[in-house]
């Protein structure tokens, strides 16, 4: 949402619209933080796997 859609907003004064607009990229910021957090305990945990598959194989040997 831009700053434009919050002021096309009638019913809310100045301050009450910038609040707003900073809440809702606050929490677009969260949410997409924690996108990236759950992507890299995912690439971690892939990485992690495939390294105890590899020492497993040189074990074997």
């Amino acid at each position: 949402m831009s700053l434009r859609d919050v002021s096309n907003t009638k019913k809310l004064g100045g301050v009450e619209m910038f609040l707003k607009w900073i809440v809702q990229n606050l929490v677009t910021f969260v949410r997409s933080g924690m996108n990236w957090s759950n992507k890299l305990r995912e690439l971690l945990d892939e990485e992690l796997l495939d390294r105890v598959f590899v020492v497993e194989a040189s074990l074997r040997l």
